[in-house]
C-alpha cells in the first residue's frame, strides 16, 4: 500500500479529494480520515506507523467505493464498485456511536460515548448527532442452488437520519 494508491482511489470515487473519505481498520487504530492535495489527513492523535498495521481500507465518495484488503506483508488486493452499479442491492444505515453533538477540534469532529469509545471524522462530513453510516449491501444469487445473500457491501457516506 502507498499513499499514492489511496489518493488515486480517492480521486476515482469522488473526482475531488475533498469529497472522499476513508475508513482505516487495523490493530492499532480504526478511524475515518480525509484527503487533501497534501495527501491523507489523519485525526489529530493518529500517525500512520506503517501500512502493514492495517488490514482493511475503504475509500468512498459520491461515485463509488474502493476497498483494499491486506493479504500479506506489502501485499494488497483491491476492488472498485460504482455507486450507480446495476447489481441488486439494499441501502441501509448503521448508527455510529455518539449521542451528543461532536467536539470540533482543528477541522475534525470527535464523536464519543460515555463508556469512552471515540470515533474521529473529518469535520466536513460531520452532520451532527446522531451520525449514521449509509451502506449499500449488494446481493448475489445462485439459481442452480437457490441461494441468495449479501456478497459485498460499500460505504455510501454519512447522514443525520437513517435511510431505513
Amino acid at each position: 500500500m502507498t499513499d499514492e494508491m489511496l489518493i488515486d482511489m480517492a480521486r476515482r470515487v469522488s473526482g475531488d479529494l475533498s469529497r472522499a473519505c476513508t475508513l482505516l481498520q487495523g490493530y492499532h487504530v480504526t478511524s475515518f480520515a480525509g484527503f487533501s492535495e497534501a495527501g491523507l489527513d489523519l485525526p489529530p492523535q493518529h500517525t500512520n506507523p506503517g501500512w502493514d498495521l492495517f488490514r482493511d481500507i475503504r475509500v468512498f465518495g459520491p461515485q463509488g467505493e474502493g476497498h483494499f484488503v491486506r493479504t500479506g506483508p506489502n501485499q494488497w488486493i483491491s476492488r472498485f464498485l460504482r455507486a450507480d452499479g446495476t447489481e441488486p442491492y439494499v441501502d441501509r444505515s448503521f448508527r455510529i456511536w455518539g449521542t451528543g453533538d461532536p467536539q470540533r477540534i482543528d477541522g475534525w469532529a470527535r464523536y464519543s460515548e460515555a463508556n469512552g469509545a471515540v470515533v474521529w471524522l473529518p469535520e466536513r462530513f460531520a452532520v451532527g448527532a446522531p451520525l449514521f453510516l449509509n451502506v449499500r449491501e449488494i446481493f448475489g444469487y445462485e439459481p442452480n442452488r437457490g441461494i441468495a445473500g449479501v456478497v459485498d457491501a460499500m460505504i455510501l457516506g454519512f447522514a443525520k437520519e437513517a435511510l431505513v
